[in-house]
């Protein structure tokens, strides 16, 4: 491990085992974030904090955070469908099995 030999005081945790298994075969929370160094912490840490608040507005005022804060800043709202199929239940269970055409021609996997 890299602990106490001076090679983790640029925040980066790379010299081990496990962070070269994340790099070649990245599973989980490591697919989307570099957990092996403090940028990438505090980037998850920021957008799960972000969701959450998101979540929570949107318990409140039926529209989430994100959505209001796009229409305020002049979201078209062309294609709205295509975002609310995420916000209902089972809405990509919806879209999956329909394979219908979401944001930008995609279909859910």
């Amino acid at each position: 491990m890299n602990s106490g030999n001076g090679d983790s005081l640029d925040m980066y945790w790379y010299n081990n085992g496990k962070a070269a298994g994340s790099q070649m075969y990245p599973a989980g929370v490591s697919k989307y974030y570099d957990m092996y160094s403090v940028d990438g912490a505090i980037d998850f840490l920021w957008n799960l904090l972000w969701y959450e608040i998101c979540d929570f507005v949107g318990n409140y005022t039926i529209i989430p955070l994100d959505i209001i804060l796009d229409l305020v800043a002049g979201l078209s709202w062309d294609g709205w469908w295509n975002i609310a199929y995420y916000y209902v239940p089972f809405g990509d269970v919806v879209v999956w099995l329909l394979q219908i055409k979401v944001q930008d021609g995609w279909v859910m996997m």
